[in-house]
């Protein structure tokens, strides 16, 4: 009556696919997030190049940026190489 005990247990190759793409873009998402948010600290930082605190704090902004936006394209192409895999 409504056991289900005969289900499939392997996850289809296409929805694993799927998911890969779906990761895929919300990491470009994040990498073109990253890059305006690089291109905003520089444009601050030159405006404030005057300020030597001021622009400092803004360097290291930027270099913190420019490691998790490293990190993001890193899993980017890992993903991708996975997906690679299954196709």
């Amino acid at each position: 009556m409504g056991n289900k005990c005969w289900r499939p247990k392997v996850t289809p190759v296409i929805e694993c696919i799927q998911e890969l793409q779906k990761v895929e873009r919300t990491l470009q998402n994040l990498i073109d997030k990253y890059s305006k948010q690089i291109r905003e600290q520089t444009r601050m930082a030159r405006q404030k190049m005057y300020n030597k605190p001021d622009a400092m704090q803004h360097i290291r902004t930027i270099k913190i940026i420019r490691i998790h936006k490293q990190q993001m394209v890193d899993r980017l192409t890992n993903c991708i190489a996975k997906r690679y895999k299954l196709e």
